[in-house]
């Protein structure tokens, strides 16, 4: 078998109609709003002046010089917060001289002090700053720049709550030609996709509007398999919310979102090993492929065209040439680490490429990514993770293979960036040398070297209790399950179960034997979510391959799902809800994967933080 096809017709078509009309409604008004644009003229009255566009400072100042009296300071009032926010300090220390306030109201003067604290605050701390705001003008909720410098001094006070208070508040009040408004719109829908940590319940009680915020960040952030299905409940929030500002003048990545759905590619390579010692984990990842398709069609979408490849019958170069010759919209593969790199040097490069494997990184593509389960990223997260809880000694267990010394590189590259050390490197292969390698780890030997001397000397047998070393704060064990259920029990005899023990995702096998999960109990482990969470089978059904091949379907159905949103993979803050993972870009152009924290108490998974 050369390749196969699965073709659109043979499953359900996305239905047109009513829908289909409305994202197309929706998508005309987006395309008209990021296509407005205008220049500010001059005029004589004050409510004309602050209802212009948003000008640069410069052409305020060109406005301020063709103009006279209180409207030219007007002008230069305007060229001064313009310049505060772009960071030109040198030009508004000149302009904050050259205004003549007496032509200014009371309101305008405060407006100026107001815009001016961040220059006078290179100083200050962000308390003072806060403290300053509040005594030049309490509560002046009709300022813009009051509350978005009030935001911003939240932030950095870490009030990230309260400050989405302060910047809907600012969003909501008239629009003016400097763009706070905009600018505290854009802070705020930040903040709200950030966290569900960041949002004010108080605020949300008593005012819809932001309520609708909220609950248009959950179905932004909530990506997690069809795009369309994410498009559709977005469609229905704007429905349901006709006047709110988000559907007016909705944010950028909330509007491309939108637009992305109308370029689902409508034909896919999938470059698999169906043959050959990598077969049973390319039919895994092909029918996870697959299966997220056949998804997509019984939910009504159209389903693109997929021909399959089998790289163990046709050279890669071969294929990457027929790929070329065509038209596919997008390829996903090869899954073997040695073909990547061919693969992606030989296929043209205005083809999409999502490869299942490493890229080599020697040559950046943006259109090219790479996608891995690979256990280096699993590593780097247990790194950091231990970074976080401030540990500065570890001890790494890794099996005697090739996963566990890449592991091991991987978590030395992390760990080793600042001041912490590696105090041991243990390879596991059999309880006999994990036991006697652990007692050298902790001078356990040494310690009853001293035992024997002491009863020497004395001569009579002592009451006598081992004692470890102290300073090793965490492990980091990568390994097989097999030897992960010795590590622990071995741990506990060497009197160092109180070292918390991170583990990558290799330790957790299913089992029918509840002790062998009871060997796990000390350990905190990574797991993908769809092992994790309440519903473990992957896509429609459960599968009966074994667990490490059931990664690789999950994977599949990632893949599949990905390569309808690849436009969003050139967003650098773009973060996908997978079934292997938390997925987002690297600098390189590979997949960053980030799994969830847990441990097992009795059977059953629970969250470890």
């Amino acid at each position: 078998m050369i390749f196969q096809r699965i073709n659109q017709v043979d499953i359900l078509r996305k239905p047109q109609g009513s829908r289909f009309s409305s994202i197309y409604w929706l998508c005309l008004t987006l395309s008209v709003l990021t296509g407005c644009g205008s220049q500010p003229t001059p005029t004589t009255a004050t409510t004309e002046i602050e209802n212009e566009v948003i000008s640069p400072s410069l052409d305020f100042i060109e406005l301020a010089n063709r103009s006279s009296g209180a409207e030219a300071e007007r002008y230069r009032l305007l060229a001064l917060k313009q310049s505060i926010l772009n960071q030109d300090f040198a030009l508004a220390s000149e302009l904050y001289g050259q205004i003549n306030y007496s032509l200014l109201s009371a309101r305008e003067i405060n407006s100026v002090e107001l815009s001016f604290i961040p220059l006078r605050a290179q100083g200050m701390t962000s308390e003072e700053i806060e403290a300053a705001l509040e005594k030049l003008v309490p509560n002046r909720n009709d300022l813009p720049e009051w509350n978005y410098y009030m935001g911003e001094a939240q932030v950095d006070l870490s009030n990230k709550s309260l400050a989405t208070e302060y910047y809907f508040s600012c969003s909501i009040l008239p629009e003016s030609q400097i763009s706070y408004r905009t600018m505290c719109r854009d802070n705020l829908w930040s903040l709200l996709l950030d966290s569900d940590q960041n949002r004010s319940d108080g605020l949300a009680a008593a005012n819809s509007d932001y309520l609708a915020w909220i609950e248009l960040a959950e179905l932004f952030n909530d990506n997690s398999g069809l795009i369309e299905s994410q498009t559709k409940n977005l469609e229905l929030w704007f429905s349901n919310n006709p006047d709110h500002p988000a559907r007016l003048n909705p944010p950028k990545r909330l509007a491309d979102l939108i637009l992305l759905e109308i370029g689902t590619p409508s034909s896919v390579a999938l470059v698999l090993p169906l043959s050959g010692r990598l077969q049973a984990a390319g039919e895994a990842v092909m029918d996870g492929f697959l299966s997220a398709a056949y998804q997509t069609g019984a939910s009504g979408y159209q389903v693109p065209q997929v021909e399959i490849f089998d790289t163990e019958t046709l050279p890669i170069e071969l294929i990457a040439e027929i790929l070329s010759d065509q038209d596919f919209d997008i390829a996903v593969g090869p899954l073997d680490a040695d073909k990547v790199a061919l693969f992606e040097n030989a296929v043209s490069p205005e083809l999409t490429l999502l490869s299942l494997n490493q890229l080599s990184g020697q040559q950046y593509r943006p259109s090219h990514f790479g996608f891995s389960l690979a256990v280096e990223g699993e590593a780097h997260q247990a790194a950091q993770l231990a970074i976080e809880s401030d540990y500065k000694t570890a001890l790494v267990l890794v099996e005697d293979s090739n996963i566990g010394e890449r592991a091991a590189g991987a978590f030395a590259d992390e760990w080793l960036k600042e001041d912490r050390e590696i105090y041991d490197l243990v390879r596991l292969s059999d309880s006999t040398t994990l036991t006697q390698r652990l007692e050298q780890s902790f001078h356990l030997d040494q310690s009853e070297s001293r035992k024997s001397q002491l009863q020497t000397l004395l001569g009579k047998a002592l009451s006598f209790t081992p004692r470890r070393r102290q300073d090793i704060d965490t492990i980091f064990l990568a390994s097989n399950s097999v030897l992960a259920r010795q590590v622990t029990p071995t741990l506990a005899f060497l009197f160092a179960q109180d070292v918390p023990a991170l583990a990558t995702s290799r330790v957790y096998d299913q089992s029918t034997d509840s002790e062998d999960y009871r060997d796990l109990e000390a350990l905190i482990f990574l797991a993908p979510p769809w092992l994790a969470g309440d519903e473990p089978s992957l896509a429609e059904s459960g599968s009966s391959r074994p667990l490490e091949l059931q990664k690789l379907e999950a994977m599949g159905v990632d893949a599949f799902f990905l390569s309808r949103r690849f436009r969003q993979l050139e967003d650098p803050e773009f973060r996908y809800q997978g079934k292997t993972g938390e997925i987002f870009v690297g600098s390189d152009g590979n997949l960053i994967r980030t799994m969830e924290w847990v441990r097992l108490d009795a059977e059953k998974m629970v969250p470890a933080r």
